[in-house]
């Protein structure tokens, strides 16, 4: 329910549509109240919290314990810089890619959503929505001053339209604008913060000009040097020259040189159709960004925005339906999110690669050979390319392990080691709006409710599961284990609106105590308005 599934702007499904005023990104086909609840739930499931503030408050202690070994939490005056992917929406008079496109009739149409630039606005970037949820959470529930937020992709100037939706309700933040390769640019009058490059080269690519002649060292921007905190908010897309385009690759956007092409024979193709680096241990310029201090290293919280997907290439990234479930032939609509950068990037490849795995070479990118690569070496120093030591910084610090890299169990179930519970892996918790395709009819008007974190969790001998309920309605509360298996049903009854705390004592349904492991409580609410459920994971440990 998040996006509008009969749009009629540019769609990968009906390239002939060319509807002017009618595109992913406007509000009309995003609904950003539930956009706002995908993102709560992604940040409390991720911390174990029962508030948002709460949540925010534990991701800044950790993110602080891992920079400077203390567990302080956000405090006023500190930057906090969201980074997005956009780079690619603005193009053509103005612009330094693609300089040869012809502006089209249609691209000067709504050529008012930039300011002097036209652009593509078929291309999937990081949608202005999944961003005004971020700020409502920093600025609302943690408690961040607007003046303190960064927003932009450095090599670009954000766009209009991009603006204006942040603006208008935040109307402090500092957006970010760049002029250094746009003619007679006044950011000033744009109310743009004009971004700086960093003195000096600041990042040194860990090949030397090996692999990668024409970029051994690159500035980044001072915003990368300034900001205590940063937010990566990546889209869900296949890449022509990368496979895959998430979180790592988003920094392609961070370096100070008009472009990023130089960077492109440290990816798996060089070029649009021409790959040619399908083995596995070479190097990988991914790496390097994940592991750079200003970049991967400092970054608090990892999001793929995955309202829209694409297939990316050079000649655009337009909205793409998915036939594969639990999404059957409709936009993505999810949002994923990790403090791991590598486990995250794991899972949507994983998601990448099983729908985009068709017999042209384009949909089938994020199955080439060594796509993966990056990960394996950034999640295992053993992996690394034969006399390759990953040290982007030059300080002579290295790592043995960015994260965790594992593949799913299989495309139905999606389960990883620690759903399984057969390792220290992944866990990818799954809050769905609906539990089968069939009630999506029916949930036009759900009844409203919420469904907390367990506390404790893990715990030994008993957690409490707590909710709350907005209208009357009957209510089914069940644990299932991770073959999703009924192992103990706590509710099963109508409830009155209100708050609610269920006690699990770790027992199944004959009495006997339950195994060590992963469980799922699932909480459905059935009312005269629909259907609905949601559900999180708890661990048991004996």
């Amino acid at each position: 329910d998040a996006t509008n599934e009969n749009q009629t702007g540019y769609s990968d499904n009906n390239p002939e549509v060319t509807d002017a005023d009618d595109f992913w990104f406007q509000t009309k086909n995003n609904d950003q109240e539930v956009i706002d609840e995908m993102l709560a739930d992604v940040v409390l499931n991720l911390t174990g919290k029962s508030t948002l503030s709460e949540a925010w408050d534990a991701m800044f202690q950790y993110h602080n314990k891992k920079k400077y070994g203390s567990e302080s939490s956000y405090t006023s005056g500190q930057k906090i810089f969201l980074k997005i992917n956009a780079t690619s929406l603005t193009q053509g008079e103005g612009g330094h890619l693609w300089s040869t496109w012809e502006p089209t009739e249609l691209r000067k149409t709504i050529a008012n959503w930039q300011n002097t630039e036209y652009n593509v606005p078929d291309i999937v970037e990081t949608s202005p929505q999944v961003v005004l949820s971020v700020l409502r959470h920093l600025v609302n529930e943690a408690g961040v001053q607007q003046e303190d937020i960064y927003v932009g992709d450095p090599m670009k100037n954000v766009q209009k339209h991009l603006f204006v939706m942040w603006k208008s309700e935040f109307p402090n933040i500092n957006v970010l604008g760049n002029d250094m390769f746009y003619h007679g640019l006044d950011l000033a009058a744009l109310d743009r913060v004009p971004v700086e490059p960093t003195s000096e080269n600041v990042i040194f690519y860990s090949d030397k000009g090996a692999v990668m002649d024409e970029a051994i060292a690159d500035s980044l921007y001072t915003i990368h040097e300034q900001a205590d905190y940063m937010i990566n908010i990546a889209s869900l897309k296949a890449h022509a020259a990368a496979g895959i385009t998430l979180c790592a690759k988003n920094h392609f956007g961070s370096q100070q040189r008009a472009a990023a092409s130089h960077l492109h024979k440290g990816l798996v193709g060089v070029e649009n159709d021409k790959p040619y680096r399908f083995d596995y241990g070479m190097y990988r310029v991914q790496v390097d960004l994940m592991a750079h201090s200003m970049l991967g290293a400092n970054t608090m919280l990892f999001l793929v925005d995955g309202l829209y997907s694409a297939i990316e290439g050079w000649t655009g990234a337009s909205p793409v339906r998915w036939e594969m479930a639990p999404f059957n032939d409709d936009f993505t609509n999810s949002i994923f999110g990790s403090l791991d950068q590598v486990a995250i990037e794991s899972v949507c490849y994983d998601l990448l690669r099983t729908e985009y795995d068709g017999p042209e070479m384009e949909r089938n990118r994020p199955n080439w050979a060594g796509v993966d690569d990056y990960l394996h070496q950034a999640a295992d120093s053993t992996n690394w390319a034969e006399g390759i030591i990953y040290d982007p910084d030059n300080n002579g610090n290295t790592f043995a392990s960015l994260g965790v890299h594992e593949h799913w169990n299989n495309a139905t179930d999606m389960q990883y080691s620690r759903d399984l519970g057969t390792g220290e892996g992944i866990e990818l918790i799954k809050a769905f709006a609906a539990t089968s395709v069939a009630q999506e009819d029916e949930l036009h008007h759900p009844v409203s409710f919420s469904l907390k974190p367990a506390y404790p969790n893990p715990f030994n001998a008993t957690t409490v599961i707590s909710y709350d309920l907005a209208t009357a309605g009957h209510v089914d509360l069940s644990i299932y284990n991770v073959r999703g298996e009924l192992v103990s049903s706590l509710v099963n009854t109508h409830q009155q609106a209100g708050d609610y705390s269920v006690q699990w004592n770790g027992k199944l349904s004959n009495g006997m105590d339950a195994t060590s492991g992963v469980y799922t409580y699932k909480l459905s609410v059935k009312s005269n308005g629909g259907l609905i459920t949601k559900s999180m994971n708890m661990t048991l440990l004996k």
